[in-house]
């Protein structure tokens, strides 16, 4: 069965007896790469902001909690747990050790 992906407008394959998607495999992965640096960027502003403000546990609260609100960033469960251990062990007592946790997130 062929479809047409509505981004690209190129047909592709569906594979026997599956469903068509909206779009092709490419551009699936790329609007899913897309979305991905989209929410990772919204994340980080949050938490950034809260740093500018010197409330750093809240804004190490606030990037582990949005990072998991997305299908896209979601595999972040280990960084999370690693700076988590780093709070606790008074590694990400400065504004400048939590920009740089935050920024490090990829």
């Amino acid at each position: 069965m062929e479809a047409t992906c509505k981004r690209c407008q190129e047909d592709y394959t569906v594979l026997e007896g599956g469903e068509p998607s909206d779009y092709c495999d490419a551009c699936a992965q790329e609007l899913a790469s897309i979305a991905r640096q989209e929410h990772l960027k919204y994340c980080k502003e949050r938490a950034l902001v809260l740093v500018a403000e010197g409330d750093l546990r809240q804004a190490f609260a606030s990037m582990c909690s949005d990072i998991m609100k997305s299908e896209h960033t979601s595999d972040h469960k280990e960084t999370n747990q690693l700076g988590f251990q780093l709070l606790i062990s008074g590694h990400l007592d400065t504004a400048d050790e939590m920009t740089k946790w935050i920024n490090g997130y990829q």
